[in-house]
C-alpha cells in the first residue's frame, strides 16, 4: 500500500489490480471514494455487482413489478430471479425423472472404460461412498461375472469408518476382476481417443426420513443424454450459440484437456446444458422487460449483472467437474482449487430443485450478499467507480489518490485468466 497527498476532505482510494474486488469494498465500507479496476472482465462484472451498484443504488428504491411496495435493488433481482426460474421451470417440466412422491436431488454419475486385459467395461470410482452419516454409510458395489464384458452395481449399508477404495488413483484405473492397472497416461490416451463413456451410477432422493440412493434404471440416463435436439433449439436464441470456446491446456491447472475434453460444451452433461442455457435464455428475456417496466439504465444495468452473477454461481456446481460430497451430502465447486482437473466420478444437481447446485439455492445467495451489502452502504454516502482498463486506471479522475492497494502479482503460480474463462463463456452470453 502506499499513502500519497493526505487530504481534509473524502478521501480516495485506488486498486489498479481488483481481482474479486476485496479492498475495494473494505475500503469504501470504511468511507473511501473507490476506484478500482481489473482487466479480466470476469472480475470487472464482480467488483461492479459487489462495490459499484451497491454503492450507487443502495439509497434508492423503486415499486417492485406488479406491486406499488417500494423495493430496494437486492429486492428487484430476487423478484426477476424467481421470474426466471418460474419460465424456466414452466417451458422444462419434466426434464428431471420422479419417483413417487420423491423429487431427485442428485444424479452421481462417473467415467467408464474397457480393462485392456480382460475387456471388462466398470466405472472410474475416486470413491465408492455414496452418502456418510453418523451411524451408518451407503457405499457401492460393483458386481461382475467370470465372463462377461459389464459391471452392475447394487448399494449396500456399510460402517461410516469403512476402507474406503476406489477403481481410480493416482496410480490409474484398477480392474475390479483382473486387478489390472492401466496407467493414468493410458487413461488420457483414452480419453483423447473419445473411449471413455458415461454411466449413471446412481440417484440420490430427499425422504421424509433423509437422504436415500437407488440404482438408476436404463430409462434415467436415456433422459438425461437424448437432448441434442432441444440443445440446438435452445441455444439459437442465445448469442454466440453452444460454448464451443476452446479451452487453454497447461501442466498445472487446466488438466482436463489431456483427457480428450478440448472445449467448454465437453464439460457439461446434455441435461446441464439444456437447463443452464433455458436459464441463460430466460435471463435475457428478463432483462429485455426491465426496460418495458420503465427501469432507468442503471438500475437495468445492476439487476443484469447481479443476475448474471447467479449463472456463474450456477455453472460453478454444475458441471462434469464437480464432486460429490457424500458427508455434507451436497455438490462441490468446480474449484475445489484453483486448478481444472478430470474427475472421474462426478455429481449433477437438479438445476430447478431446492438443494444444493440448484438455481434457486444460488440465486438466494447472491441475493443475501446483496442484501447486505446495501444495507452496508446505505449508511455511507461515498462513490464507487469500477473499470476494465489496460493502462491509465486513473483517466478520468481528478486529482491525486490517498491510498493504493495492490495485490503481489500471481506470475505463472496461477492461471488466473484460464480458469476465469470458465465463467467468462456463460457471462457473454447472458448480457
Amino acid at each position: 500500500m502506499g499513502l500519497l497527498s493526505p487530504r481534509t476532505d473524502v478521501c480516495r482510494f485506488l486498486d489498479p489490480f481488483g481481482g474479486g474486488g476485496a479492498f475495494a469494498l473494505e475500503a469504501a465500507r470504511a468511507g473511501f471514494d473507490v476506484v478500482t479496476n481489473d482487466l479480466n472482465p470476469v472480475a470487472y462484472l464482480i467488483q461492479r455487482a459487489t462495490v459499484e451498484f451497491p454503492a450507487l443504488l443502495a439509497r434508492e428504491t423503486r415499486s417492485l413489478p406488479n406491486s406499488m411496495r417500494p423495493g430496494e435493488l437486492w429486492e428487484h433481482v430476487d423478484f426477476w430471479g424467481r421470474w426466471v426460474l418460474a419460465q424456466a421451470k414452466t417451458e422444462l417440466p419434466n426434464l428431471y425423472s420422479m419417483k413417487g412422491a420423491l423429487s431427485p436431488s442428485y444424479f452421481w454419475w462417473s467415467w467408464q472404460m474397457d480393462c485392456p486385459q480382460c475387456g471388462l467395461r466398470f466405472p472410474l470410482l475416486k470413491t465408492t461412498a455414496a452418502l456418510k452419516g453418523a451411524k451408518s454409510a451407503m457405499v457401492i458395489v460393483l458386481m461382475h461375472e467370470e465372463r462377461g464384458n459389464s459391471c452392475s452395481v447394487k448399494y449396500v449399508k456399510a460402517d461410516p469408518k469403512f476402507k474406503d477404495c476406489g477403481t481410480f488413483d493416482l496410480k490409474g484405473a484398477h480392474c475390479p476382476r483382473c486387478k489390472a492397472i492401466t496407467s493414468r497416461e493410458a487413461v488420457q490416451s483414452i480419453g483423447r481417443r473419445k473411449e471413455l463413456t458415461r454411466r449413471l451410477l446412481g440417484i440420490i432422493w430427499r425422504g421424509a426420513s433423509g437422504f436415500q440412493v437407488s440404482p438408476p434404471d436404463t430409462e434415467a440416463q436415456h433422459q438425461a443424454e437424448q437432448l441434442n435436439s432441444a440443445i440446438q433449439t435452445c441455444f439459437q436464441e442465445i448469442p454466440f450459440g453452444l460454448p464451443k470456446e476452446t479451452i487453454t491446456s497447461d501442466s498445472d491447472s487446466m488438466r482436463v484437456p489431456i483427457y480428450g475434453f478440448t472445449d467448454y460444451s465437453q464439460l457439461f452433461l446434455p441435461r446441464q446444458m439444456l437447463a443452464i442455457g433455458t436459464i441463460v435464455k430466460q435471463t435475457r428475456r428478463a432483462l429485455h422487460l426491465l426496460n418495458s417496466h420503465g427501469y432507468p439504465p442503471q438500475w437495468r444495468k445492476a439487476i443484469g449483472v447481479s443476475l448474471a452473477m447467479v449463472v456463474g454461481r450456477l455453472v460453478e456446481r454444475n458441471s462434469q467437474l464437480c464432486l460429490w460430497q457424500p458427508k455434507k451430502t451436497c455438490v462441490s465447486s468446480v474449484y475445489v482449487r484453483y486448478a481444472m482437473p478430470f474427475c472421474a466420478d462426478f455429481v449433477e444437481a437438479n438445476i430447478l430443485g431446492d438443494r444444493s447446485g440448484s438455481y434457486g439455492t444460488q440465486l438466494w445467495k447472491v441475493v443475501q450478499a446483496m442484501r447486505a451489502l446495501c444495507a452496508s452502504f446505505a449508511v455511507r454516502e461515498n462513490k464507487a467507480g469500477v473499470q476494465c482498463l489496460n493502462g491509465d486506471v486513473a483517466q478520468g479522475f481528478e486529482g491525486k489518490f490517498d491510498l493504493i492497494a495492490a495485490d503481489p502479482p500471481y506470475y505463472d503460480s496461477l492461471s488466473y485468466s484460464n480458469l476465469s474463462d470458465y465463467f467468462y463463456v456463460w457471462i457473454r452470453r447472458t448480457l
